[in-house]
């Protein structure tokens, strides 16, 4: 695609242009543009009064503006309406991975109000609709003061970001709010602790069922923040399993919880019945007769 250089007094920034920049990183690009140059075009569409439409490299622009030059170079795209330039833009975004779920919900916003689905801007941007789903959330139900502390995280990435809650932590208040009635000021408790602290998600999940059990939201905090996860897994033959299900007409898992809560001891740390997650492999009872050393040993045979 040719590459061409645009006035910048010509190109104009439209209203659903990211307006959250983090000073550092702004700091940073025009260190590197009045060093190098411009790396990465930006991507702009012809207005019908001659002047361009900004489509993607909003931050390159306000850069570029900063260290006073006059034209930047710029693909000129073919996008006949809004609604092109628009998901032109966030799939731009979305290749650089540094936007924010609230930043990404502010523009689904926009997608929305012009007349497409969560279902429908999923599939346009190629990405999940749960993804599109907690972005709005985000952006509609969590205090404006913690949009730009919510960020997406590398899979399987260790770092933590100081005062920052990755997002999938966030989803799970989102949860838990749904789920257990959290009010305003219980969801923002837990947000200052997901910043300060870094809980993990499953932490997270255990404050709504204190909650609902009773306990203050501070409490609750303390609570889990003092929880360590204990892993459990049991082989149990599969008749066996049948049989006690049956015979307390429950899962195997409640019936499991159940002697595990008339413990004196472990009872008063057990907070709800979903407090503690089996993992269950089950055999059949000739499985168990013919199965290795090993097997035999897990079993409890």
């Amino acid at each position: 695609m040719k590459v061409v250089s645009i006035p910048l007094d010509k190109i104009e920034q439209n209203e659903n242009s990211r307006v959250v920049y983090k000073q550092t990183d702004l700091a940073e690009l025009m260190s590197s543009m009045k060093r190098e140059g411009l790396l990465q075009p930006i991507g702009v569409r012809l207005l019908p009064s001659g002047n361009y439409d900004a489509v993607f490299g909003n931050r390159r622009i306000v850069a570029a503006k900063k260290l006073d030059w006059l034209d930047i170079p710029a693909h000129v795209l073919e996008l006949p309406t809004e609604m092109d330039r628009d998901i032109v833009g966030l799939v731009e975004n979305f290749k650089r991975q540094n936007t924010t779920l609230a930043e990404d919900g502010r523009m689904f916003r926009i997608l929305k109000d012009r007349g497409l689905s969560n279902h429908e801007i999923a599939a346009r941007l190629e990405i999940s609709v749960l993804r599109v789903d907690a972005a709005l959330e985000v952006l509609e139900v969590i205090p404006e003061d913690f949009h730009r502390k919510i960020i997406y995280t590398a899979p399987g990435g260790k770092k933590r970001v100081k005062d920052h809650i990755p997002a999938s932590t966030a989803i799970a208040i989102l949860n838990a709010r749904k789920q257990f009635g959290l009010n305003r000021q219980q969801t923002r408790a837990v947000l200052n602790y997901a910043a300060d602290n870094k809980p993990s998600v499953e932490q997270i999940g255990k404050i709504g069922p204190l909650i609902k059990s009773g306990v203050s939201i501070q409490e609750a905090i303390e609570r889990v923040a003092d929880l360590e996860r204990v892993a459990l897994t049991l082989y149990i033959p599969s008749a066996v399993v049948a049989r006690l299900e049956h015979k307390y007409d429950t899962t195997i898992n409640q019936v499991i919880y159940r002697y595990i809560a008339e413990n004196k001891e472990l009872k008063a740390s057990v907070p709800a019945s979903n407090g503690v997650t089996f993992k269950l492999r089950k055999f059949s009872e000739d499985a168990r007769e013919t199965g290795t050393a090993a097997d035999r040993v897990k079993a409890g045979a």
